[in-house]
């Protein structure tokens, strides 16, 4: 019998901002995969609405661009973590992740990954750096996806 955990990837991010919209393109290719037990949203601003929507998956993946990673930055997010998320947003990962405990008594299988950025400007257009940092995500994502998915 295969048992497979379901995950969440979520991509934040503004497409009409240039590279704040890499993780749209992330989310775009993931879901060309078609890959088992993956879903795939996409949202301007991480919200605290998501907590709900992250309680039905066994491993939540929020995809950003980031202005600190170097190529791509993966990590596990706990309580302790701090400014996770990776851009200006309001909401960061850790603050999600320690009212999830406290609003739910539930803790959450919660990671992060960084794609390095250069150009937030008006635009649709990514930056060659963001596009090829997104397709190292994507094969990154892939594989971890692959790596947790139990066969028994």
């Amino acid at each position: 019998m295969n048992s497979t955990p379901a995950f969440l990837i979520a991509g934040i991010g503004n497409t009409l901002r240039s590279d704040d919209g890499v993780a749209a393109f992330v989310c775009a290719e993931i879901e060309k995969k078609n890959l088992q037990n993956v879903t795939v949203i996409t949202s301007q601003q991480l919200q605290t609405e998501f907590i709900d929507q992250f309680l039905q998956y066994d491993y939540v993946l929020v995809v950003d661009a980031s202005i600190v990673a170097d190529g791509i930055l993966f990590e596990k997010v706990t309580d302790t973590t701090e400014a996770v998320l990776h851009s200006s947003h309001h909401i960061n990962l850790a603050t999600l992740h320690s009212l999830t405990k406290q609003l739910h008594g539930k803790t959450i299988n919660l990671y992060s990954c960084g794609i390095e950025a250069e150009s937030f400007e008006t635009g649709e257009q990514l930056s060659a750096k963001a596009r090829a940092n997104a397709e190292k995500a994507v094969l990154y994502i892939t594989d971890w996806v692959s790596s947790l998915t139990v066969k028994s």
